[in-house]
């Protein structure tokens, strides 16, 4: 979960814009994006290929932003691992969790469990106190105890009530 402002949100579309009509490959200078966030930004722009069909492209990306992903967040291993899994295609599997053993394994092995444990510090750490209510959108492929671990964990800190 990531908190840009207003002036950041705004260069980063404008990047985004310039390397999708120039079709930038990974490697351009990036001291405008804060260092932590490039493994992020990497994401965002070959997310944003991958959705525009530019397949190639958008693996080079998401493989840039292997190099500094750290701390539990691994966004670009995860997709690059399905990218490879796909051909490169972000494309809808035919048979969803046939098999859920592989999923109920890996969800709980070791380092799943403190990727999670530190995405709810990083939330605790970034976002501001909340004192209205709240609403929260949970799209993912899971069980849902993130968002609910997440809401416990806001609670137990005092951001929410």
């Amino acid at each position: 979960m990531l908190f840009l402002g207003i002036e950041e949100s705004r260069i980063w579309k404008d990047f985004a814009e310039h390397a999708l009509k120039a079709c930038l490959c990974p490697g351009a200078d990036l001291g405008f994006i804060r260092p932590g966030l490039i493994p992020a930004f990497n994401y965002y722009i070959g997310t944003l290929f991958l959705s525009k069909g530019l397949n190639e492209l958008g693996q080079k990306w998401i493989t840039a932003g292997l190099a500094g992903e750290q701390g539990g967040l691994f966004s670009n291993a995860f997709l690059s691992s399905y990218l490879g899994r796909n051909k490169g295609a972000m494309v809808i599997p035919e048979t969803i969790f046939a098999d859920p053993a592989p999923y109920v394994h890996f969800a709980g092995t070791p380092v799943l469990v403190d990727s999670r444990k530190k995405f709810r510090m990083h939330c605790v750490h970034a976002l501001p106190g909340i004192n209205q209510p709240l609403r929260i959108m949970d799209i993912g492929c899971g069980h849902g105890r993130i968002l609910v671990d997440l809401l416990l964990e806001l609670r137990k800190s005092g951001l929410i009530a």
